[in-house]
C-alpha cells in the first residue's frame, strides 16, 4: 500500500486496490497515544508518544506497526470512545448499545454545548464495529452496521420510544434560529419554497410549507422525536 503525505490538507493519503482512504495527522497521533495508555501489550508506544513529529512518515509507520501488532495478537478492544467523551455519556451509550435503544442524537460543540443542527446519521441504534479497535456506530433501525459515531461531539441523546433525554451537555442549546416567509416564493428544480430557516442570520434550510418548517424546528429542539425518514 502506497502512502502519500498531503501537507496542505494535513492528511496521510492511502492508495489501496479499491481506491483511496485518508487519515488526519492529529488522528494518527491521538490513536497512538490512546493505544499506548489503553492497551497494555502496546506499552512500547509510550517511548514514541513524546518524540513523534506530527505529519511525519515515521508517525504513520508507528501507527501501522501498532495496528499490525493488535491484529496478530487477536486482541479486541472494548468500545473505543473518543478521549473527549464524558464518562457519563459513555455509560449511556453502552447501555443503549446493549439494550438496542432507539435514539436521537444531537452533535455540537463540546465546549459551548451549541447544536450543529445536523440532520444526517442522528436517528437509530448504537452499534459497535468488528475488528481489532471496535468503535461505536450509529445504525439504522434493524441493522447492525452503520456510520462511525462522533461520540466526542455529542451534546444530547434522547430515547425515541420513551421520549426522554438520557444525557445532555449542561449548556446544550440551539443557535439563534428564525423562520421567515420567502417573498416571493422561490422555485428550484420544480420545488416551491415558501419558508426559510435562518440560523444566526444565514439561510440554513428552506421548506415548502409552514407546517414542514415548524416540524423541522420541533425536531431540532427535541419537542418532536419522530424520524423524518419514516423507517418504522
Amino acid at each position: 500500500m502506497e502512502v502519500v503525505i498531503n501537507e496542505a490538507q494535513e492528511l496521510y493519503v492511502l492508495k489501496q486496490p479499491m481506491g483511496y482512504s485518508c487519515l488526519g495527522f492529529d488522528v494518527v497521533l491521538r490513536e497512538i497515544r490512546l493505544m499506548a495508555t489503553r492497551i497494555k501489550p502496546l506499552g512500547w508506544l509510550n517511548a514514541h508518544v513524546q518524540t513523534l513529529q506530527r505529519g511525519s512518515m515515521e508517525a504513520y509507520e508507528v501507527y501501522r506497526q501498532a495496528l499490525d501488532h493488535l491484529r496478530q495478537s487477536r486482541i479486541q478492544t472494548e468500545t473505543w470512545f473518543d478521549e473527549e467523551t464524558p464518562a457519563a455519556l459513555k455509560k449511556v451509550l453502552e447501555a443503549c448499545r446493549r439494550d438496542g435503544t432507539r435514539v436521537r442524537l444531537w452533535y455540537g460543540d463540546r465546549h459551548s454545548g451549541r447544536s450543529w443542527m445536523d440532520e444526517n446519521d442522528v436517528y437509530g441504534t448504537i452499534g459497535r464495529s468488528g475488528g481489532t479497535i471496535r468503535i461505536p456506530l450509529i445504525c439504522p433501525p434493524r441493522s447492525s452496521s452503520g456510520s462511525a459515531l462522533r461520540d466526542g461531539s455529542i451534546v444530547r441523546i434522547d430515547d425515541v420510544i420513551a421520549r426522554k433525554t438520557l444525557w445532555a451537555h449542561r449548556k446544550f442549546h440551539l443557535p439563534e434560529t428564525v423562520l421567515q416567509a420567502i417573498s416571493p416564493p422561490m422555485e428550484t428544480d420544480g420545488q416551491r419554497y415558501v419558508v426559510e430557516a435562518l440560523v444566526e442570520g444565514k439561510t440554513h434550510a428552506r421548506f415548502g410549507s409552514w407546517d414542514e418548517a415548524g416540524h423541522w424546528l420541533a425536531m431540532q429542539s427535541g419537542r418532536c422525536l419522530d424520524n423524518p425518514e419514516k423507517d418504522d
